[in-house]
């Protein structure tokens, strides 16, 4: 797992905030909001650096975020959004 993707909109704070610093930490964990998750849930933080996916690469990239999330399709493609790769360390 040396990338991950994800998409946001670029009319926020967290865009923002990417564009000034492109150091990030992600906290990614397995909860589904069941009573067990309290006993059983795990969790990992990602640290790297953050950029939005470059023109050449898009493409590529989003036919790998739409194999696993293929109803964010029209999120995707939303002219406001912007297709993130994060660079883990």
């Amino acid at each position: 797992m040396r990338s991950l993707l994800f998409v946001t909109s670029r009319d926020t704070r967290k865009y923002s905030n990417i564009l000034i610093s492109k150091k990030v930490a992600v906290l990614i964990d397995s909860r589904t909001n069941q009573a067990l998750d309290l006993n059983n849930a795990v969790a990992i933080t990602a640290l790297g650096t953050i950029e939005e996916a470059s023109t050449a690469d898009k493409e590529y990239l989003s036919g790998i975020y739409l194999s696993k999330h293929p109803q964010l399709k029209d999120f995707l493609h939303k002219p406001s959004n912007a297709l993130m790769k994060i660079s883990v360390n």
